[in-house]
């Protein structure tokens, strides 16, 4: 087998991580970046308990946006992002 070939395709695909940067009950308790269709989305999830007292997920997906441009001519610092996961 080529290597090529052994690639993994991670397309329509990911895995969701814990969110160690979860501040309020609001924060996703996992998030994952995943591509669907060659488009970036953010894939979030909630551990919810129903009204039977039934552990259940919630979920919700957004389209993962580009940076924000800056100016060539303003020097910039690389920082980490508080958006991901």
């Amino acid at each position: 087998m080529d290597e090529d070939a052994r690639e993994h395709d991670n397309t329509n695909k990911g895995a969701l991580f814990k969110n160690a940067q979860k501040t309020k009950d609001s924060t996703p308790d996992y998030r994952v970046s995943i591509t669907v269709a060659g488009v970036e989305h953010w894939l979030s999830g909630w551990v919810n308990t129903s009204r039977s007292g039934e552990k259940t997920w919630g979920c919700a997906s957004s389209r993962r946006k580009a940076p924000a441009r800056t100016s060539a001519a303003t020097p910039t610092t690389p920082s980490i992002s508080a958006d991901q996961p």
